[in-house]
């Protein structure tokens, strides 16, 4: 999802104000599995998630 979401900036870079920065950005994107959940809320991040997420998600434990 995060991936195609960065395609829609990426065909129109005249829209953003620093488009170089988005680009070094998403080249330290990493997908995260269940697992690595809470190692990553211990860094500062960008989550991009499905809808319903911050309510449990289709896959609530």
């Amino acid at each position: 999802m995060g991936r195609n979401m960065y395609k829609n900036p990426q065909k129109y870079p005249e829209y953003l104000k620093t488009p170089d920065l988005l680009n070094g950005a998403f080249e330290h994107a990493i997908s995260v599995k269940d697992r690595q959940r809470e190692a990553v809320l211990k860094e500062s991040s960008v989550i991009v998630t499905t809808a319903g997420m911050r309510n449990g998600g289709p896959f609530t434990t």
